[in-house]
């Protein structure tokens, strides 16, 4: 059955028939609940987040701003699947899914799954599953559908990219050149606009020249600013 949802999201037009498979992904596996979430890093004290959440037969999308729920805010440092369980007694080491099992909770979910997913404009995306059951066996099959639900997320997470155009959030960091890109790893090494010239064979003006470019394509406001956002967007 997972084949059938990844072909109707490799082959859907819109973002609202992406919500629709993923809501008979919820139905198929038995789930209530499922929540995507991306944190695009425009700005590290204030990021942009897209957000598309169900609750019952509704699908709530919020743009353009931190939303309120630290469920859908909570990204975790690693690159695998996290089980929460209600009532399961967590060792202090899996902190990170105390913290979802108690976050979900709140919105009265009992067990379910998170799924981190890198994401292709630098920032981080995650897919959570949730249940308001709580029983052996709902863990059973949360655990047993974990390889098919690992794709899913991956699939939907490219359909929603597919549909949603980052430029309105993101800056366009195509159009820095390689040259710009070139002065501005010299200035991450902490070298002055005169020593970046004379390692590169050019002019001090002319670094000057790029890099104001630069920033000029990354909103910066100064030179620090610069080169912190051109890291955090993958620029360099």
């Amino acid at each position: 059955m997972y084949r059938t949802f990844i072909a109707a999201l490799s082959n859907s037009k819109t973002l609202s028939e992406v919500c629709n498979v993923s809501h008979d992904v919820c139905d198929y596996y038995g789930f209530d609940h499922f929540a995507y979430s991306t944190k695009i890093p425009v700005s590290i004290i204030t990021p942009r987040y897209l957000v598309i959440e169900s609750s019952g037969d509704s699908t709530q999308t919020i743009a353009d701003k931190e939303p309120t729920s630290s469920f859908i805010r909570q990204y975790v440092r690693t690159t695998t699947p996290i089980f929460w369980y209600k009532d399961n007694i967590l060792p202090r080491e899996e902190m990170a899914s105390r913290a979802l099992s108690e976050q979900a909770a709140d919105r009265g979910l009992q067990d379910g799954l998170t799924v981190p997913i890198h994401s292709h404009h630098a920032g981080t995306a995650m897919m959570n599953y949730g249940t308001k059951k709580s029983d052996h066996l709902t863990t059973e099959k949360i655990e047993k559908s974990l390889p098919e639900l690992f794709l899913l997320a991956s699939y939907t997470h490219e359909a929603i990219s597919k549909h949603v155009s980052f430029d309105d959030y993101t800056l366009n960091v195509s159009q820095v050149s390689n040259r710009e890109k070139e002065c501005l790893r010299w200035s991450t090494e902490g070298m002055t606009s005169a020593e970046i010239a004379r390692k590169m064979g050019i002019t001090e003006s002319t670094v000057s020249f790029h890099l104001q470019n630069a920033m000029r394509k990354l909103d910066a406001s100064n030179r620090q600013q610069l080169v912190a956002r051109a890291i955090m967007l993958g620029v360099i």
